[in-house]
């Protein structure tokens, strides 16, 4: 008499928990990897971008008045109030050399992932600096090697601003030079209030591409190069701080002065790449990733410097 084998289907509970066990290992082993490959691609597409707004820049500088690069969005309707952005000024690139607002929107930084995979976006004057950081000035001295001024000190002077501001800046020294630029730049805002029109556009483009005289004692050790000027990032402005070496010295120079940058702050979630460093834009065109805290831009006093105007700006862009 035969019996027939009774055939098991499925599977029993430790042989489904051992699978499952599996399948979590293997997921905690290549999900790190997949996350690393993601934000090397975006990192790259972040780098892309930047070498675009380079060749504009180029281009805005063959048509410009003295070579000048774009100046930095400021547009003032009175003394407390105005658009203000770390980032190029819209109406001086867009739409005639910047056609696709999704360049200056870095693809890493949490806040932009949304609008830069939404297709066509329009950024306002006051969003211009919400992907990267740009200024339209030379800032040759801004390494943490070179001086360094306290922040705290400089605005406990004007009431509410060194709670307001400055709480959230766990590094307290910015560069020296970034507070004489400051300094030169409230002192034509205050000029253009008492002798000329604030609301009118053309005295904020006049304030923004200007050169600034550093009036100071030791102007010379804060100017560009060893001048008492800030000079408006141009074209040959890098003969200002020729390294000493021959030959390709221009060239040289050109590769080390940065124009802009990815958002660095003293706090992570104010990176765009998550704290580990930024790209940057060199005046020669080439990108490079710096690691924090490395070379200016991307070094301890110019995060504290960034931390200190950014919340600035929102604040005068938004206030009544």
């Amino acid at each position: 008499m035969y019996h027939k084998s009774r055939v098991r289907i499925g599977f029993t509970l430790i042989e489904l928990l051992v699978v499952i066990g599996i399948i979590s290992l293997l997921m905690a082993m290549l999900l790190p990897a997949l996350s690393r490959g993601q934000e090397s691609a975006r990192r790259a597409s972040c780098q892309n971008n930047l070498r675009q707004m380079g060749m504009i820049f180029h281009m805005y500088a063959s048509e410009s008045s003295g070579g000048k690069y774009p100046p930095m969005q400021f547009q003032l309707n009175s003394l407390f109030h105005g658009k203000i952005a770390l980032g190029p000024l819209r109406s001086a690139i867009f739409p005639e050399y910047l056609s696709d607002m999704r360049i200056l929107l870095c693809p890493s930084a949490l806040q932009n992932t949304r609008s830069y995979s939404e297709g066509d976006v329009v950024l306002e004057a006051s969003d211009m600096g919400r992907g990267y950081i740009y200024l339209g000035w030379l800032l040759d001295k801004t390494d943490d090697s070179d001086p360094t001024e306290n922040v705290r000190q400089i605005f406990s002077i004007l009431p509410g601003f060194d709670q307001m501001l400055v709480d959230d800046v766990r590094e307290e020294f910015m560069p020296k030079q970034c507070s004489a630029l400051l300094q030169a730049a409230g002192s034509k805002v205050l000029k253009a209030y008492l002798f000329d029109d604030l609301s009118n556009p053309s005295t904020s483009f006049r304030i923004a591409d200007s050169n600034f005289e550093l009036t100071a004692v030791d102007a010379k050790t804060l100017g560009n190069g060893s001048s008492e000027y800030i000079y408006r990032l141009r074209e040959g402005v890098e003969r200002l701080c020729l390294p000493e070496s021959t030959g390709d010295a221009e060239e040289t120079a050109q590769s080390r002065i940065w124009v802009m940058c990815d958002r660095i702050s003293t706090s992570a979630v104010d990176f765009n790449h998550v704290s580990a460093g930024a790209n940057v834009l060199y005046m020669d065109g080439h990108v490079a990733f710096v690691r924090y805290p490395g070379a200016a831009p991307v070094s301890r006093s110019m995060a504290s410097f960034f931390a200190l105007l950014q919340p600035l700006s929102r604040a005068y862009s938004t206030s009544d």
